[in-house]
């Protein structure tokens, strides 16, 4: 008997020991694949008509340009004037919606940063920030960029900076700086 139970254990380990080793092999398995993508396309710029401009761009107003209410002369700016410019932002050939923001930086006039207590000369960006969905079949958006000078500025003695940027001469720069990005945010589900 005792030879029997000796059998009986070997054979006992035998198949616990197939039984341990089939079960390492399924785990041991694995699949080897390749699959292959292409990278969607991305193409976003400042435009002026069809000319590329920089993500970092200075828009120059000319007072020249500036078309104003009965109290200020055109071609020049001055309290209470106001002037606008329209750039594209121009997502082209783009495979996926576009999320924008447009900043602006420190206003120069004729090449030196403004004094925005003895000009206070603002610039505005409509709009600011917004989504060029992939579906729009131009991918363009318009950006109006307005400069404005304050008309409350009640200076005691105004007359010599003002006079400096009333000069048909004067040219007002504003920075412009362009930040996009794939839009990812979820797409609203229309409501019944």
């Amino acid at each position: 008997m005792k030879g029997n139970k000796k059998i009986l254990i070997v054979a006992v380990l035998l198949l616990l020991i197939a039984v341990s080793y089939g079960t390492y092999a399924i785990y041991k398995t694995s699949v080897a694949g390749t699959a292959s993508v292409t990278a969607a396309k991305w193409d976003v710029a400042f435009k002026n008509g069809e000319t590329t401009l920089e993500a970092d761009y200075e828009l120059a107003f000319s007072t020249t340009e500036c078309t104003n209410n009965a109290h200020v002369k055109d071609g020049v700016i001055a309290p209470g004037a106001s002037c606008s410019k329209d750039i594209i932002l121009d997502a082209g050939t783009s495979e996926v919606d576009v999320a924008y923001e447009v900043t602006t930086g420190t206003i120069q006039v004729d090449g030196s940063a403004m004094d925005e207590d003895a000009n206070p000369i603002t610039a505005t960006v409509s709009p600011a920030n917004g989504s060029i969905t992939y579906s729009n079949n131009t991918r363009r958006q318009t950006i109006t960029v307005t400069i404005a000078w304050d008309g409350t500025d009640n200076d005691e003695n105004p007359n010599a900076a003002d006079t400096t940027i009333g000069e048909a001469a004067s040219t007002i720069t504003v920075p412009l700086t362009l930040v996009a990005k794939q839009d990812t945010s979820p797409t609203p589900t229309p409501q019944p």
